[in-house]
């Protein structure tokens, strides 16, 4: 009888899946700023991410590795700014930071 119930939960558990799914909402701030929100309330938990549309696809001609450059300067410091200042600067927020390149 206690496998019977079981299976039987566990096969409804797809159909819960489903229903549980929050839909995404758009907002767009005065800024500009596009803010996508997602909500989900199983968890006590708030995360964020900042998406820039930067890059190699998004250089206008004439200064293609501009970004290339600016992400050796973030990373690996400038004469004003050495190596891990802005790591430090994320350190003292208490933000983990978490980079992906595309």
């Amino acid at each position: 009888m206690k496998y019977t119930l079981l299976a039987a939960a566990l096969l409804g558990l797809p159909s819960l899946q489903a229903h549980a799914e929050a839909k995404v909402s758009e907002h767009m701030l005065a800024n500009g700023l596009k803010v996508l929100v997602k909500e989900d309330h199983r968890s006590p938990v708030a995360v964020s991410q900042v998406w820039y549309k930067v890059g190699s696809s998004y250089e206008p001609g004439g200064i293609t590795g501009i970004s290339h450059m600016l992400e050796h300067m973030m990373f690996k410091g400038t004469d004003k700014h050495p190596p891990g200042v802005f790591q430090d600067h994320s350190r003292k927020r208490r933000r983990r930071e978490c980079f992906y390149r595309s």
